[in-house]
């Protein structure tokens, strides 16, 4: 069966990334933590791509996830409609939050999400700004997640807005990341530190 050119095949990529995933978490056990108020929030809350959204779909962080609640704090403030992720019938969907005190919920492994009131975006704006974590990622874009393909199947549902990967340093790999058929880059990435921009100048 043959390959689509600079992709692996499913068996090849899986035990790839298996390797990735465990060589991440090792480095990310031993990365000092990050200071309260870490230089990416000013960063991208300067940057146009945040300034120019209407809208931002966020997460609230697990492990050793950049901290975003300033930053989905700041958007509530300033307007931006908010959206965070759901579980929902086996998958994962988008929910507006308007109140992060009052609207959400323990959910799946106790990852706190959207209260079932809470509305689906019927669609996503065009200027939503995605924030997305994930194990690690390259200079091209491509994202390692934690295996499960929730933000795949969340991006192919809701396609509208630009994607930004947040990741600490030691998670930016030089080489490329291996990569299926299906899986899908962001549009940019920032660090605590550096905007990593694949196909455009810095917007700073």
């Amino acid at each position: 069966m043959s390959v689509p050119a600079g992709k692996e095949s499913r068996g090849e990529g899986m035990a790839d990334k298996a390797a990735l995933r465990r060589e991440i978490r090792r480095l990310l056990a031993d990365a000092p933590p990050l200071p309260p108020n870490p230089p990416f929030h000013r960063l991208l809350l300067d940057s146009p791509l945040f300034q120019g959204c209407t809208a931002l779909v966020g997460y609230l962080p697990i492990q050793a996830e950049l901290p975003v609640l300033p930053l989905l704090e700041e958007a509530l403030r300033q307007g931006k409609s908010l959206f965070l992720p759901r579980f929902q019938d086996g998958q994962y969907t988008l929910a507006q939050a308007r109140d992060l005190d009052r609207d959400l919920v323990d959910g799946l492994y106790g990852i706190p999400e959207p209260a079932p009131a809470c509305p689906e975006p019927n669609p996503l704006p065009e200027n939503t700004l995605w924030l997305i974590p994930g194990l690690a990622f390259d200079r091209q874009g491509n994202r390692l997640g934690r295996g499960k393909g929730y933000y795949d199947r969340l991006r192919q549902r809701f396609p509208q807005g630009t994607t930004l990967g947040l990741c600490r340093e030691c998670q930016l790999r030089k080489a490329p990341l291996p990569t299926a058929p299906w899986d899908r880059p962001v549009n940019a990435i920032l660090t605590p530190t550096q905007w990593v921009l694949p196909h455009e100048q810095s917007p700073s």
